[in-house]
């Protein structure tokens, strides 16, 4: 099973990359609001399905 946290409405503490950071930095100089959930990685087509059906969320693989 794939960890899932709860949902956040805060900013990250440490940027995964250069491209997370400008995307945060965005958020906030445009003053929109967000929520976020942390994640295990998905590495497998069996794993992605997961993440489908969660909250609706459709991926295509």
């Amino acid at each position: 099973m794939i960890f899932v946290s709860e949902v956040m409405e805060k900013e990250l503490d440490i940027y995964k990359s250069p491209l997370q950071e400008m995307v945060y930095e965005s958020l906030t100089k445009f003053q929109l609001s967000y929520e976020r959930v942390n994640t295990d990685e998905a590495i497998s087509s069996a794993n992605y399905k997961l993440f489908r059906r969660f909250e609706g969320v459709d991926i295509e693989i």
